[in-house]
């Protein structure tokens, strides 16, 4: 037992836990899988850069991020949809570039959907108060942390089926434009946390990965293209958002649209609407954080107490540290909703690209290592290695400049500097001090392995999962005829 919990990755082939309860559930299928977590971002501050660049650059920016995320899903998708394992990217940076690298992909993609659950619950107390303002707002984020601690801890199985349910120039006006569109486009690396819970991996996870470019083009480009059109940058309720952020979906441009076209009744269906979302992209966040560090402590990363789990396969004390970094959504009680959320933001974007740049230089590695046919994969995306160089160089440069802003004149925040660029110096330090204290090297490309073992039992699970399929659909043909 000691020696299944000390392995390099977890897969889940069977929904049996162990006498110590260390394996988490295979349990989401394709429809679930197929599930998109549209949060805050998309619905009340894709609105707030469209008066710094205009509608066109904020149609531009969305459309050039696009490419750099379909680039990035097409090279997870390769990679999660062959080797389907639990947090792929951060093993496989582990097993495909250096295990210091891994460490350091562990920390930052905890961190990422860690910050985003305060960022949903601060939101979500906004949205509250569209309606009133007689609630407490620690009542509030008592209730929410509550339901996410439910939700996670004893029915995470429905976890897929619940979430169904021109200022400074043109070039500073797209820069403004680009970096909400940093922040609000996501999605492949949250489809590639649950290959190691899905079920029947490698059919699912490549159609999975498949819907992600009509998901982008959707909600995202659409969504872009939509605000412009409803709304000119000049609005002056837009701009009286921007300087006097309103409750609930009060600062959305949508709602903003309609309020000036006089429809009394859909603002408040889209403030509930709005409020579904931003909880349901909070519980994914608790799943996805909870899961990336059960990982990380699997692989002797971290306290081997975070590997146990309960009898449903949820990893309890994993979910526990992640809900005690949810208690910073507790800041806005003293320091204002509108600013809280502006830090979460910031920390956020930071950690979301950095992320994309550790995916794109593994999958350099994993391309070029011991010369895999591509026509052994399950996905073989197109383009590449073109797609990934493209990604790779983007995503390396835009941590760097994503907050520019504290160093126009006038505009210096040293709490915006220190959420924007923290982050970039802490993950060398890590690395280095994980390279020295375990002697650690660079993986040459002949030595590089693609977890042997695992997949061999994953495709042993697809062979019982294909034949206990055809038995049971046999059985439905005889009895319904």
């Amino acid at each position: 037992m000691d020696s299944e919990k000390d392995s390099r990755v977890s897969v889940q082939i069977n929904d049996v836990v162990s006498d110590l309860g260390d394996y988490t559930h295979v349990d989401q299928t394709v429809r679930r899988l197929k599930v998109w977590t549209i949060g805050t971002a998309l619905f009340v501050q894709i609105g707030y850069v469209l008066p710094h660049g205009g509608p066109g650059s904020f149609l531009l920016a969305f459309v050039f991020w696009s490419t750099v995320m379909m680039a990035i899903n097409n090279c997870l998708a390769e990679m999660v949809s062959w080797i389907p394992i639990s947090s792929p990217f951060i093993c496989f940076a582990d097993q495909f570039v250096d295990p210091a690298r891994g460490f350091c992909a562990g920390i930052n993609f905890f961190l990422y959907p860690a910050i985003l659950v305060p960022f949903e619950i601060t939101a979500f107390e906004l949205v509250i108060h569209f309606w009133t303002e007689k609630i407490p707002t620690a009542v509030v984020i008592e209730v929410v942390l509550a339901c996410y601690v439910a939700l996670n801890v004893f029915v995470v199985r429905f976890y897929g089926e619940y979430q169904k349910t021109r200022s400074t120039g043109r070039l500073l006006g797209f820069l403004s434009c680009l970096f909400q569109a940093v922040f609000t486009m996501c999605g492949p690396e949250f489809v590639s946390n649950t290959a190691g819970e899905a079920e029947n991996p490698r059919t699912t996870l490549p159609r999975t990965f498949k819907g992600v470019y009509t998901r982008v083009t959707i909600f995202f480009i659409l969504g872009a293209l939509s605000v412009g059109i409803l709304l000119p940058y000049s609005d002056s309720n837009l701009q009286l958002a921007l300087s006097d952020p309103k409750p609930g979906a009060g600062s959305s441009p949508y709602v903003i649209a309609m309020q000036n076209m006089s429809i009394p009744v859909l603002p408040h269906v889209v403030n509930a609407l709005i409020m579904l979302s931003i909880f349901s992209a909070g519980n994914s966040y608790v799943f996805c954080a909870s899961r990336a560090l059960y990982d990380m402590a699997l692989q002797s990363r971290l306290p081997g107490f975070l590997t146990r789990c309960t009898r449903n396969g949820v990893p309890i004390y994993c979910v526990g540290v992640t809900m005690l970094i949810a208690l910073l959504a507790f800041l806005q009680v003293l320091n204002g909703t509108a600013k809280v959320l502006e830090w979460f933001v910031s920390l956020t974007a930071a950690t979301q690209v950095i992320n994309y740049a550790i995916v794109s230089f593994t999958y350099l590695r994993f391309y070029y290592a011991q010369g895999i046919p591509r026509s052994s994969l399950p996905f073989c995306g197109p383009l590449q290695p073109f797609c990934d160089y493209y990604a790779l160089a983007l995503t390396l440069i835009m941590p760097f400049i994503s907050g520019y802003s504290v160093f126009m004149a006038g505009n210096w925040d040293t709490t915006i500097f220190f959420f924007s660029y923290t982050i970039i110096g802490v993950l060398p330090i890590l690395f280095v001090i994980w390279k020295v204290l375990h002697r650690t090297l660079l993986i040459p490309p002949k030595e590089v392995t693609f977890f042997e073992d695992e997949r061999i039992m994953i495709d042993d699970y697809e062979t019982s999962f294909v034949s206990e399929k055809s038995k049971t659909a046999g059985l439905e043909r005889w009895i319904i005829g």
